[in-house]
C-alpha cells in the first residue's frame, strides 16, 4: 500500500469524524433551541390564557355595564316621551278650558273638538257641562271612582284617571286627562282627554343594536301589572317584585327594583336579570309622576350577547394565531437574529379589544409626559392630528375641540378635577366638515402616591340627544300660535337681563277690540290675526329682542338698550304702519295699545317692571286705544 495514500485516509477519516462531531453539536444545539421556543411557547400560552380569563370577566362586566346604560338612555327618553304626551294633553285641555271659560256662547265648542280630534288621533277630546254630570249623576250611570274624579275636578284639579277599559273609545285600555271649566269661581263643566294606553309604552323609538324589547308595560306603586292590551295578559295582576322572586331573580337585583318603588324616586334603574332560554335579560324601571304610575321595559339583548360572544372568539382566535406567529417569529429570530425580541403590554392589548367597540372612542392621557394617545377609530368620528399627541395641552387651542369646551377638558386632563372619575359634555369637531357636535367624555384617574399619572377615558357621540332636549326645550318655550316666546321662558329671559343690569325698555302690547273679531269673524279668524301681529312684532323689532305672547291678545317685548321714550315711540310707530297692510294680508281691522316702563328707572325687577308697564297700556286704551304710554308720564298725571 501507497504511504501517501494511507496518510490520505486517515486524514479522510478524521475530517469526517470532525463534521459528525460538528454536526452533533449543531443537532444539539438545534434541540437546546427548539425546547427552549417550546418552553416560551408554554409559558407565553399559560400567561395569554390567564390574561384572557380575566379579560373574559372584565370585558363581560363592561359590556354588562354598557347594555345597563344603553336600557337606562332608553326607559328615560321613554319615560320622557310617556310624560310629554299626558303633560300635552293636559297643556291643551287647559287652553281649551280657558278659551270656554271667556265664552258665552258654547256653540263653537263641537266644532272646535272635532278639528282637534281629527289632528290628534291618538287622543279622544270631549266636553261634558256641569248638567251633564248633574244627570249622569241622577240616573246613576256614574261608577264610584268616576264619582271621585268629578268631585275632584269640581275643587279645580286637572285630574289624570287610573287605566281604564273602554267599549266607546274601540274596546282599548285608557287613561283620562280632566280640566275643570270655571266661570266666576263657579264649575260649569270639563274638558277631557282620551288616551290610548298602548302609546304610552311605545317601543318605536328604541334602537335595535342591543336586541329587542320584550316587553314595556306599566305598575302601579305596589309593582302589580296593569293592563295596557288585554286584562288577560300574562302577568296582569301580578306584582312584578313577587313574579321576579318565583322565577329565581336574585334577592339583591329584587331589592335594587324595589327601591325605585320608594314614593318620589323618578330614577331609571337598569339591572340584568339573568339567563332565560339561552338569553339575556335585562328589565329597566323608572317612576312616572302619576298615579304613582311606573314604566317597565324588558330588553332580550340576544344581539348584545352574540356580539360579546363574537368578540371574545375573535380574541380567542386571534391569540392562538398570535402564539402560532410568536413561535415561528421565535424561531426565526433565535436561527437569524437571536437578539431580537417581541414584548408584549397587556395595556395594548387592553386597547387593541376594546376599540373594537366601533361607536367609542377611547383614549389615554399621560399627565407626567403631557401626551395622549386614541384609539385607531378616533380618526372615524374626531377631528385629530394623530392618533398620538404630544405636548397636548400645550397646542390645546389649536386641537379641535370647542373654545368655551377648552378649560374643562384641561382640568379633566390635568387632574385639577379631583375624585377617581367623572364626566362631562363638550363639542367637538368632525373629521369632515368644521361642525362641532355634541360628546360625553366619562374618565378616570390613575393615580401614584395620591397624584393622578394617567387619564383613561371614553368618547361617545350624544349630538342627537342633545339635539332632541333643545327641542323640546324650544317647544316648551314657545307659543304654538304666534311662534313667539311664551310667558314663562319670556319672564325668565327678562329677569336674566334685568339681573345683569341691561337698560331697557319693557313693552305690553293690548289688541284693541279683538273680542269683537272673534265674535264677528269666528276664532280661526282671530287666530289669524294674531299671527299676523306675531308677524308685524317680528319685522318692527329686533332678532335679539324678548318677544313673546303672555297670554289671549296681549303681548311682551322687551327692548335692550332703549332708554328714551322717542326711540320707543318710533317703533310704536312702526308696529302701526305694518298693521295697516293688513287689508293687503285679508285681516279685519284693529289696533293696538302700548304701555311702556324703562328699567331700572321704572322698576328693579322683572315684578315691578311688569306692572308698570301693565299700568300704562291701560292708561293707553284709557285714552282712546291705538296708542303707547310710558309709566313715567302717567304718573307726572298722578302728581
Amino acid at each position: 500500500m501507497d504511504p501517501n495514500n494511507s496518510e490520505i485516509s486517515v486524514h479522510a477519516d478524521a475530517e469526517q469524524e470532525s463534521e459528525a462531531e460538528i454536526h452533533n453539536v449543531n443537532r444539539g444545539n438545534r434541540r437546546y433551541y427548539l425546547y427552549a421556543i417550546i418552553c416560551c411557547a408554554l409559558f407565553l400560552g399559560i400567561c395569554i390564557t390567564i390574561v384572557l380569563t380575566l379579560n373574559r370577566n372584565k370585558t363581560h362586566e363592561e359590556y354588562t355595564r354598557m347594555v345597563l346604560e344603553t336600557l337606562n338612555a332608553y326607559t328615560t327618553g321613554q319615560r320622557e316621551n310617556t310624560l310629554t304626551e299626558i303633560d300635552g294633553t293636559a297643556k291643551t285641555l287647559q287652553s281649551l278650558a280657558v278659551l270656554i271659560e271667556s265664552q258665552d256662547d258654547f256653540d263653537f265648542i263641537d266644532p272646535y273638538l272635532a278639528a282637534l280630534n281629527e289632528d290628534s288621533p291618538e287622543v279622544k277630546y270631549m266636553y261634558l257641562s256641569e248638567e251633564e254630570y248633574r244627570d249622569a249623576l241622577k240616573q246613576r250611570t256614574v261608577l264610584e271612582k268616576d264619582m271621585k274624579v268629578i268631585e275632584r275636578l269640581k275643587q279645580g284639579e286637572t285630574v289624570v284617571t287610573d287605566l281604564t277599559f273602554s267599549e266607546r273609545m274601540g274596546n282599548i285600555y285608557c287613561i283620562g286627562v280632566g280640566v275643570p271649566v270655571v266661570r266666576d269661581g263657579k264649575f260649569i263643566g270639563a274638558v277631557r282627554g282620551i288616551i290610548n294606553a298602548e302609546s304610552l309604552v311605545s317601543t318605536d323609538v328604541y334602537d335595535p343594536a342591543q336586541g329587542e324589547i320584550s316587553a314595556a308595560f306599566l305598575t302601579d306603586g305596589d309593582s302589580v301589572i296593569l293592563p295596557i292590551r288585554d286584562a288577560y295578559e300574562r302577568g296582569v295582576g301580578e306584582s312584578l317584585l313577587e313574579h321576579l322572586e318565583r322565577n329565581g331573580i336574585e334577592e339583591d337585583v329584587i331589592e335594587e327594583l324595589r327601591a325605585v318603588y320608594v314614593p318620589g324616586n323618578s330614577q331609571a334603574c337598569s339591572v340584568r336579570l339573568g339567563i332565560f332560554e339561552g338569553s339575556p335579560y335585562y328589565l329597566s324601571l323608572t317612576g312616572l309622576k302619576y298615579n304613582n304610575w311606573h314604566l317597565v321595559v324588558c330588553l332580550k339583548a340576544e344581539t348584545a350577547s352574540e356580539h360579546f360572544q363574537h368578540i371574545l372568539n375573535n380574541t380567542t382566535y386571534s391569540i392562538i394565531g398570535l402564539i402560532i406567529a410568536v413561535i415561528l417569529a421565535s424561531i426565526i429570530m433565535l436561527l437569524v437574529v437571536r437578539r431580537m425580541q417581541k414584548k408584549f403590554s397587556l395595556d395594548e392589548q387592553r386597547y387593541l379589544l376594546l376599540e373594537r367597540f366601533s361607536d367609542t372612542v377611547l383614549f389615554d392621557y399621560d399627565c407626567r409626559l403631557d401626551t395622549i394617545r386614541f384609539t385607531s377609530n378616533a380618526s372615524k368620528f374626531l377631528r385629530i392630528h394623530k392618533l398620538t399627541q404630544k405636548d397636548f395641552l400645550q397646542h390645546l387651542n389649536e386641537i379641535y375641540v370647542h373654545a368655551d369646551d377648552q378649560a374643562q377638558v384641561r382640568q379633566i386632563l390635568s387632574g385639577e378635577r379631583g375624585g377617581d372619575s367623572g364626566k362631562i359634555r363638550v363639542r367637538l369637531m368632525r373629521p369632515e366638515t368644521d361642525d362641532y357636535f355634541w360628546s360625553l367624555v366619562q374618565y378616570q384617574y390613575l393615580y401614584e402616591k395620591k397624584t393622578p399619572i394617567s387619564t383613561i377615558g371614553k368618547i361617545t357621540d350624544i349630538n342627537e340627544h342633545m339635539e332632541h332636549e333643545d327641542y323640546l326645550r324650544r317647544i316648551s318655550e314657545t307659543d304654538g300660535l304666534t311662534g313667539l316666546m311664551n310667558k314663562g321662558a319670556a319672564e325668565k329671559e327678562v329677569e336674566r337681563r334685568l339681573a345683569e343690569g341691561r337698560k331697557g325698555t319693557l313693552f305690553i302690547i293690548d289688541a284693541d277690540g279683538f273680542k269683537q273679531i272673534n265674535d264677528v269673524y269666528g276664532h280661526a279668524v282671530g287666530d289669524r290675526a294674531l299671527r299676523f301681529l306675531g308677524e308685524c312684532i317680528r319685522q318692527t323689532y329686533r332678532g335679539d329682542d324678548v318677544l313673546a305672547r303672555i297670554g289671549g291678545d296681549e303681548l311682551l317685548i322687551y327692548m335692550e338698550g332703549i332708554e328714551n321714550s322717542e326711540s320707543a315711540r318710533k317703533k310704536a310707530e312702526q308696529l302701526e304702519k305694518y298693521l295697516e297692510s293688513r287689508s293687503e294680508s285679508g285681516m279685519p281691522s284693529f289696533t293696538v295699545s302700548i304701555g311702556a316702563a324703562q328699567f331700572p328707572a321704572d322698576g328693579k325687577n322683572f315684578a315691578e317692571l311688569f306692572h308698570a308697564a301693565d299700568q300704562a297700556m291701560y292708561a293707553a286704551k284709557a285714552k282712546g286705544k291705538q296708542q303707547i304710554c310710558f309709566y313715567k308720564d302717567i304718573q307726572k298725571e298722578k302728581e
